[in-house]
C-alpha cells in the first residue's frame, strides 16, 4: 500500500465526508479508490479525464487529503498519468470530485410541486 496526498477544495472534502458517513458500507478512502478505477477506465475509453466544472477550483480554500492505494492501482495510475501527461494527484483529485458529484446526485432530494422524493444510498 502506498499513501497519496492531494489537495481538494475544503467544501468538497466536507461533502465527501458527509456522503461517506451516510453510507456505512463504504469508507471515504474506499469510495475514492473505486472512483480512481472508474476514472482510469473512463480515461482509457475516452482518451481524457472526466470533465468537471472548472469553477470548483476558483478561489476556494484547499485542504490536503490522503488515501492509501494498493500496488495494482498505483501501477495503473502511473500508466494513465504518463499517457495523459498529467500528475497522479490530478487524476486522484478528478476521481474524488467525480465521486462526490455522482454520489450527491444519487442522494439528493427531488421536490416537485406535488411530490417529494428522497433517493440514493440510504
Amino acid at each position: 500500500m502506498k499513501t497519496y496526498s492531494f489537495k481538494l477544495p475544503r467544501e468538497l472534502k466536507v461533502e465527501l465526508d458527509k456522503l461517506a458517513k451516510a453510507n456505512p458500507n463504504i469508507t471515504r478512502s474506499e469510495a475514492i479508490r473505486r472512483a480512481i478505477w472508474e476514472t482510469i477506465e473512463y480515461a482509457r475509453k475516452h482518451e481524457r479525464l472526466p470533465p468537471i466544472f472548472q469553477d470548483i477550483y476558483d478561489g476556494r480554500p484547499f485542504v490536503v487529503t490522503s488515501i492509501k492505494i494498493d500496488d495494482d492501482l498505483d501501477r495503473e495510475l502511473g500508466l494513465v498519468a504518463a499517457w495523459l501527461k498529467t500528475s497522479k494527484a490530478e487524476i486522484i483529485r478528478r476521481a474524488a470530485i467525480h465521486c462526490v458529484m455522482s454520489m450527491k446526485r444519487k442522494t439528493d432530494e427531488y421536490v416537485g410541486k406535488y411530490v417529494r422524493i428522497r433517493y440514493g444510498l440510504f
